[in-house]
């Protein structure tokens, strides 16, 4: 007996992009899908929420282009985006950190286009930028970068 089960999700579901980059399942079993251009969608098994970048909310998404998603061993939800740097939503709380490039400052993240992410066995998160190297998250907004040398 098959326990799996497949079904078509349209816009009148509020599913409302076909461009998934990334699925996580988080611990109370929603699915997260992270989109080429519209935020992240949580789909619970009914319904669909989504979540979008507002400039007028610092607590939503810093950006809509939010492909790429990491549940992290505490159940944060990482949100990876090309352009907003990077996102942890708690979802015990729902509130969201924001993470980005601050020109001056360099123990903030590198870039704000996140390629990928990952916590390995040591629990450290590291963030793949597209073009200035990799992050390991330090905790408290802090970030250790590691980059190409470019001295000889």
């Amino acid at each position: 007996m098959n326990e799996y089960a497949v079904e078509l999700l349209t816009a009148e579901d509020g599913f409302v992009s076909s461009e998934i980059y990334s699925i996580v399942q988080d611990r109370q079993g929603f699915l997260w899908f992270g989109t080429a251009e519209n935020g992240v969608m949580r789909y619970d098994g009914r319904n669909v929420k989504l979540f979008e970048s507002s400039s007028e909310d610092d607590q939503s998404l810093s950006h809509n282009d939010a492909g790429n998603l990491m549940l992290d061993a505490e159940g944060n939800i990482w949100v990876g985006t090309w352009g907003g740097g990077v996102n942890r939503y708690d979802p015990t709380t729902g509130q969201y950190a924001r993470y980005l490039n601050v020109a001056d400052d360099v123990n903030s993240l590198s870039s704000n286009r996140i390629q990928s992410l990952f916590q390995d066995n040591a629990g450290d998160i590291w963030l793949g930028s597209y073009d200035k190297g990799l992050n390991r998250f330090l905790g408290n907004g802090q970030f250790q970068r590691v980059q190409k040398n470019t001295r000889r």
